[in-house]
């Protein structure tokens, strides 16, 4: 029953993990035996999914005057394997919301009891969102028999949900900080209530996960994101990827360095003469006097 549990995890997030584990490990059951795809007529899923027995139909006559099973016998018969797993989706959640109570008023009394009803509200929520607008045959019977009314005697948690989300942020208390992380592991996985298909829906649930962010641990999510820096003044001159330069064609360099030689022996030449000017005058007087 540990599923998703973590080492750290308090109560209420042990007990969400362990939950939400199990609504993905029954969706990935309910696409491993094809009962996405079930021709199971929705009277027979009914009863599936409520436990309850399907009425019992009148026998009809056949061509032959025999009496002929009915369309939802023979889909009983034929997709019993089916109806099992269906059956087993919202009685299984409903058996370990009731076992996680149980779990509450063990470990914490009355207090953590009254704060795990309010995390099972969530999760109870949660997954029936998740099984009204999955692509599968039982979403009809899911309607008419919600965990949230078996549990609360309510059918609005689309609007409840974000009610509470209200008062959390209201008083912000520091003791609900874990029913907090609870709300937002909800919004995270896709819960939408009230603003599924509003137009202006996305921006309210960020709305309320930035805050509950904020409520949980004191500072801003943008500090998290890529587009944020901590020092942004340690971005202003950073070195950037340049492009390999090359020299110029080498003829232009052979020019130069002719010049530079032609210069320097013109100045060596220059302060050659200008060094022995005086030697070559000597030279020539005694040149002179011989």
């Amino acid at each position: 029953m540990n599923g998703m549990v973590q080492v750290g995890d308090s109560f209420l997030l042990a007990r969400f993990r362990e939950f939400f584990h199990e609504v993905i490990r029954l969706k990935q059951e309910l696409a491993t035996t094809g009962w996405m795809a079930s021709p199971v007529p929705a009277p027979v899923l009914a009863a599936v999914v409520t436990g309850e027995p399907e009425p019992a139909a009148e026998p009809a006559e056949d061509a032959t005057g025999g009496d002929a099973t009915s369309p939802a016998t023979e889909a009983v018969e034929e997709d019993k394997g089916l109806q099992n797993i269906a059956n087993r989706v919202w009685q299984r959640l409903l058996y370990l919301l009731e076992q996680q109570e149980i779990s509450a008023n063990r470990f914490g009394g009355e207090y953590v009891r009254e704060l795990y009803k309010d995390a099972q509200f969530v999760m109870a929520a949660l997954a029936d969102e998740i099984f009204l607008h999955l692509n599968w045959e039982g979403r009809e019977a899911w309607q008419s028999n919600l965990l949230e009314t078996k549990l609360f005697q309510s059918h609005a948690a689309g609007d409840i949900f974000f009610q509470k989300v209200d008062n959390l942020l209201k008083h912000r208390d520091p003791v609900q900080t874990d029913l907090g992380k609870v709300y937002l592991m909800a919004l995270a996985f896709g819960f939408q209530g009230k603003f599924r298909g509003e137009e202006q829906g996305q921006i309210r649930l960020d709305f309320y996960r930035r805050e509950l962010f904020n409520f949980i641990f004191h500072r801003s999510p943008d500090i998290l994101s890529e587009s944020k820096h901590f020092c942004p003044e340690s971005y202003l001159h950073n070195i950037g990827e340049g492009v390999g330069l090359k020299l110029e064609h080498p003829q232009k360099w052979f020019l130069y360095l002719a010049l530079v030689v032609s210069g320097l022996l013109l100045i060596s030449h220059n302060l050659w003469a200008h060094l022995t000017d005086d030697l070559y005058v000597v030279i020539q007087q005694i040149l002179n006097d011989t």
